[in-house]
């Protein structure tokens, strides 16, 4: 069945609604709808509610906060059977009209709002209505000359996997690729080095550059950001590979677009796993603080959108960026959160990070430095502290968030699952009451 145009008047305001009957609304959304509308704004988007499975066979409901309006990430998705928007935008009665309608709204700059009491069951992340139909957007910009950092310290078997994906990268710009070392045996320094001549020679610039203290990943990287000659600096983990020809070139070019402070690509680990897709910060909660974290949704993975921010794993950030945000702070975020104190700068100067989810990059986290959960909460808290206002730049990248009370659904096939997560739920708390008892 296809989906279907519905007209709601709200006040003196007709809203054109596309209905896709695969996607269930929940009960009483036209009210609901009602009511969120009374403020006329020119589009409504409500959230999708997704059943994932948890800790073996237990479901648990998500809604899925999309992000907020972006131009680069709208024009790549379908909207249709998710919003409403007014009905003078609509100018035809064709499947996909309001998806287009809201396209020209943000274009224009009008104001939309989102709504978390209007809910559309997907049922799965992986529910064919996330499928990208247009291909991701390209960069405006390109950059003259990219400079490469990558700090390590012995492991030359990881620095030469990286420098191997660096020499296969296919570059219209000159690159120049500066190597820090930090303190590392000779053996090592001798391998590294013969590795980046027999790799490299032939297509970039070679700096060999020396950080003879304790190790401060913060410090090193401003030192070769000092020292680079690029109108993009990248830095790139040693543990790190790239795994598209062109990521290299491609995140470089949106970093050297106007008003970005960072491009990074999307990371992979063993076995293809997704790592990150973004970066997301997510408001308090009852139990917890403001947070930033690197996103593992799968969800619109492969788009390219606005983020809160580019891991530092592998990040592309350009010198008049740089210029404007500062250094990386050397003392209380030597290494862990350094790039999300530099992403929260950014966002609040008016700059924008770029996800490129259409380039990957294979990064197991934790290879070439150890973490304790302590370290990372305390730091956390730290970051927090210092940027109280974070939560402003929530919605800049997709999130889900657990959902509490079950809704109910116009459909009774919806409804159905939403009974079948409620007895499951039962019954996992159940368990853990009887395995607590014995």
């Amino acid at each position: 069945m296809k989906s279907q145009l519905r007209r709601v008047i709200v006040g003196n305001v007709t809203y054109a609604v596309e209905i896709d009957p695969a996607y269930p609304l929940t009960a009483g959304w036209q009210v609901s709808l009602q009511e969120a509308c009374r403020a006329h704004p020119a589009a409504l988007v409500w959230d999708d509610l997704i059943v994932k499975k948890r800790r073996g066979f237990r479901p648990e409901a998500f809604r899925l906060v999309w992000p907020r309006p972006d131009k680069l990430f709208y024009q790549q998705v379908d909207h249709a059977g998710r919003c409403a928007v007014r009905a003078d935008f609509v100018g035809d009665e064709a499947p996909g009209a309001t998806s287009r309608a809201l396209l020209r709204i943000i274009d224009e700059e009008r104001p939309i709002a989102f709504s978390s009491d209007i809910l559309r069951f997907t049922r799965s992340v992986k529910s064919s209505v996330y499928n990208p139909i247009a291909p991701p957007p390209a960069p405006s910009a390109r950059a003259d000359k990219i400079s490469v950092i990558i700090n390590y310290r012995d492991q030359p078997e990881l620095m030469e996997a990286c420098l191997e994906s660096l020499a296969s990268q296919k570059l219209r710009s000159r690159l120049e690729v500066l190597l820090i070392d930090n303190q590392s045996s000779p053996d090592s320094l001798a391998r590294i080095a013969s590795s980046a001549a027999r790799l490299l020679s032939a297509k970039a610039e070679v700096c060999h550059i020396r950080y003879d203290k304790p190790f401060n990943k913060s410090a090193q990287d401003n030192l070769g950001i000092e020292t680079a000659s690029g109108d993009v600096t990248v830095m790139m983990n040693n543990d790190a590979a790239f795994t598209h020809l062109d990521a290299l070139q491609t995140i470089s070019d949106w970093a050297a677009t106007p008003g970005v402070a960072s491009a990074g690509p999307l990371f992979t680990g063993e076995g293809g796993r997704l790592v990150s897709s973004g970066v997301f910060i997510r408001p308090a909660q009852k139990s917890s603080h403001t947070i930033i974290r690197e996103n593992e949704l799968v969800t619109f993975a492969s788009t390219v959108h606005y983020s809160a921010g580019s891991s530092f794993g592998c990040a592309a950030v350009s010198k008049a960026a740089w210029a404007n945000v500062g250094p990386l702070d050397t003392e209380t975020f030597r290494s862990q959160y350094n790039d999300a104190d530099v992403f929260i700068r950014a966002l609040r100067l008016g700059l924008k990070h770029v996800y490129v989810g259409s380039v990957t990059c294979h990064h197991e986290p934790g290879r070439s430095e150890a973490r304790t959960k302590q370290l990372i909460q305390n730091l956390l808290r730290q970051l927090m502290e210092r940027h109280p206002d974070a939560a402003q730049y929530a919605g800049t990248d997709p999130d889900l968030i657990k959902y509490g009370a079950l809704p109910q659904f116009e459909s009774a096939r919806a409804n159905a699952w939403m009974t079948l997560v409620h007895k499951t739920r039962q019954l996992g708390r159940l368990a853990r009451t009887i395995g607590g008892r014995t």
